[in-house]
């Protein structure tokens, strides 16, 4: 009996351990791959030719109708297939970027009644579009926490990452210098206090913390910093007004983890139909269609595919390896516990004791949500609270953003977050001014007397100098 595997209903739960070191890519061009098939049997075309138009730059199809294009430049394209008795079929939109196999397909139609001049099929493949900013007050059905001890809520997402608590970390490790104490005691600030997230999580080449008073020579120092180690992948620069007269202490945290598919998955055509409640929606997924350890692509793909546990199809745990061997990507469709990090303590202790691993089987099926999305997130919770350490009167938190932006395709994983916590000093702002040109109470009193020896409230200009 076909057994199909795919993550969606109950709980997606996806996590990454990162450890040590990205690995370093070197080369200046990408690869262009696929299968020509024939539309109506589905059998492959062998001798079809694919080239990329406008160049000489091509290959032909083997026996099995696959086809190879290496050391080709990146940029887009158009690529054709053409094959003597069939319909010229082309794709746009060809994108092809450094060090990146790009998986193109054609489906071809014979040509029984051929025309006086070529008949083109052109078919838009897959263009990845990067999405836009949106503010998480758009999505009434997703929270962001800044710790991994938020409750799980039926029908909400749930999302974490760790650059604000690396950030909420640099506040009190090296500003506060003792567990931040906030008006109120808000129960973020107290969980953020315990750390359970901290540099150690992370390898050092992944992120970058900061925290110090905001002026030019730290603004300079955090870009630069930023710069060297991250390059063209480095967030905006990050910039500041500066005013001598409202001191501003910023604490920064940054995170960049690209965890590419050495062998990418296939970008299915049949969607998920993705049951939350009571509501099913169709979403675009990638993986392995049907199995077949008879195809020479699916045994390459099945190397990054681990079975930790499965119980049935609505409770198994699988780990996708990517090219970097001390990062994890572990999805897995379960029921949650009643928060976050339980949930997540539930999965890494099946992950770790790894009793049951298994490969993917003859005709079964993986199928994974595409995911892409780039949020903007103010925690209201702590804004404006005041500071309540010693030595620390008169400041509050201004300012506490995060940033994320996380993609998984068939292509692997990529993640970028940014954090900021800025805090204040409360005579902050505009200028004051201490005019006296309302009533007001004035008194005199001796420091270590109970009462004062002289009081006045004036209300009228009668006894006032004119």
């Amino acid at each position: 009996m076909k057994k199909t595997t795919y993550v969606g209903g109950y709980i997606f739960v996806f996590f990454l351990s990162v450890l040590l070191v990205l690995p370093v890519f070197g080369g200046t061009t990408g690869k262009i791959k696929g299968v020509v098939v024939d539309k109506k049997t589905g059998e492959p075309l062998p001798v079809a030719h694919v080239i990329i138009e406008g160049t000489t730059i091509g290959a032909a199809t083997n026996l099995d109708g696959e086809y190879y294009i290496f050391n080709t430049p990146p940029g887009t394209y158009t690529v054709k297939a053409s094959m003597l008795g069939y319909i010229l079929v082309k794709k746009v939109n060809v994108k092809v970027l450094i060090d990146m196999t790009t998986t193109i397909n054609f489906e071809m139609e014979r040509d029984l009644l051929p025309p006086l001049r070529p008949r083109v099929f052109a078919v838009d493949t897959v263009e990845e579009i990067e999405p836009e900013e949106i503010e998480s007050t758009e999505l009434k059905w997703t929270v962001i926490t800044p710790h991994m001890e938020e409750s799980i809520v039926p029908g909400k997402n749930l999302i974490y990452c760790s650059t604000f608590q690396l950030a909420w970390n640099m506040l009190q490790d090296e500003i506060i210098k003792d567990k931040v104490l906030l008006e109120g005691d808000p129960d973020m600030a107290r969980l953020l206090n315990k750390q359970l997230s901290t540099k150690n999580d992370i390898s050092k080449d992944c992120y970058v913390a900061m925290a110090g008073e905001i002026t030019e020579e730290f603004l300079e120092q955090l870009n630069k910093t930023l710069r060297e180690k991250f390059g063209d992948q480095a967030p905006t620069e990050v910039v500041s007004e500066i005013n001598p007269e409202m001191p501003q202490i910023l604490s920064y945290a940054y995170l960049y983890k690209n965890l590419k598919f050495e062998h990418q998955f296939e970008h299915l055509k049949e969607p998920i139909c993705f049951k939350s409640e009571d509501a099913v929606t169709k979403i675009r997924a990638f993986g392995i269609d049907e199995y077949s350890a008879y195809n020479r692509e699916h045994k390459a793909l099945s190397k990054q595919i681990s079975i930790i546990d499965y119980i049935d199809d609505d409770n198994f745990i699988i780990e996708l390896m990517s090219e970097s061997e001390n990062d994890e990507i572990i999805l897995a469709k379960i029921k949650p516990e009643p928060t976050l990090l339980q949930t997540i303590q539930t999965v890494s202790k099946k992950v770790l004791e790894k009793n049951n691993i298994s490969s993917i089987k003859q005709d079964e099926t993986l199928r994974i949500p595409r995911l892409d999305f780039n949020i903007r997130h103010s925690f209201d919770e702590l804004i404006g609270k005041e500071v309540k350490n010693k030595g620390w009167d008169g400041w509050y938190i201004e300012k506490a953003v995060q940033w994320t932006r996380f993609k998984l395709n068939e292509k692997g994983a990529l993640l970028k977050s940014e954090a900021k916590i800025v805090v204040a000093a409360a005579n902050g702002g505009e200028p004051r001014e201490f005019v006296f040109d309302k009533p007001f109470l004035i008194y005199l009193k001796q420091k270590n007397g109970k009462y004062p020896y002289f009081a006045m409230w004036v209300d009228n200009p009668g006894l006032l100098l004119k």
